[in-house]
Formats: C-alpha cells, sequence, structure tokens
C-alpha cells in the first residue's frame, strides 16, 4: 500500500465550506441530499415489508437505475417488488443489514437472498471482500453456494 487518503466527513466539509470551490460545494450538497434521501426511504424495520407466503422463501436482490429515481436496490419474490430504496455503492454492509432484516421478519423460511448480475457493480464496487461478506450473509441464510473457481 502507498497511501491512505482519508476523505473530509460531510460534517468536515460544512466547517470548512468557504474553502470548498462551487463545484465541491455542489458535490457536497448532493450528497447531504442522497443521505438525507436514504434515511428517508431505507428499510429499518421487519414491519415494513410484506407477508409472504411460503415454506421457504428466496428473494432477489437487484438494482435499477432511472432517469426520474436514480439508481435503487430492489427486492423481489418472484415477480413481486417486496422493497426498493436508493443504492449505495460497495453496498455488502447493506446487503448484511438486509439480511438481518429479512431473517427477523420471514426467519428460516427464507434460505437466500440472490444477487442478480445487474447489482454486482453497486453491490460489490472496488472492494475484494465484498464477495465474501455477501458470500457469509447468504450462507447465514442456508444458501447453499457453488464453489468459486
Amino acid at each position: 500500500m502507498l497511501a491512505i487518503v482519508n476523505y473530509p466527513t460531510l460534517e468536515e466539509s460544512r466547517q470548512n465550506w468557504s474553502r470548498l470551490s462551487p463545484s465541491e460545494q455542489a458535490g457536497i450538497a448532493a450528497r447531504e441530499a442522497f443521505v438525507r434521501r436514504f434515511e428517508q426511504e431505507r428499510l429499518k424495520s421487519p414491519d415494513q415489508l410484506p407477508d409472504i407466503e411460503g415454506a421457504e422463501l428466496v428473494l432477489v436482490w437487484d438494482f435499477v437505475s432511472t432517469i426520474s429515481e436514480g439508481a435503487k436496490t430492489v427486492l423481489r419474490h418472484a415477480d413481486t417488488e417486496i422493497w426498493r430504496e436508493p443504492a449505495l455503492f460497495e453496498g455488502a454492509d447493506r446487503f448484511e443489514e438486509i439480511v438481518s432484516i429479512l431473517r427477523t421478519k420471514y426467519g428460516d423460511r427464507i434460505t437466500d437472498l440472490v444477487p442478480t448480475d445487474e447489482s454486482q457493480l453497486y453491490l460489490l464496487g472496488d472492494r475484494s471482500s465484498s464477495r465474501a461478506r455477501v458470500d457469509r450473509a447468504r450462507g447465514s441464510l442456508g444458501a447453499a453456494l457453488a464453489p468459486r473457481v
């Protein structure tokens, strides 16, 4: 490793607002707006999820992006969308949180949360540890994952 770059937090950026260029200020404002939107729209509680019939549930973690809504993570059961929230780049942390919420809601009936090919970039990002974290979370649901070559 050559260097570690610690970027300023939103709070640190706000404290040094006058030192930022107009484009940096716009970037910070956009990030703050995203954080507010994510906090409003994110899945927080099992009570927000619908009841689903079935002895074994396999859900899908998908990614969609539209001009009007931006990047979204979508959870599906079969052809039914059960949740939608703003997508987080390098979202393995969020995947683990969602698995925990799903386990609380559906208990042992949930057996997998399968990421689509479309979701891979946002879900895994650039972190080399993301794939293993997602696989561990899926394994905690009892998913039988094929070995990677």
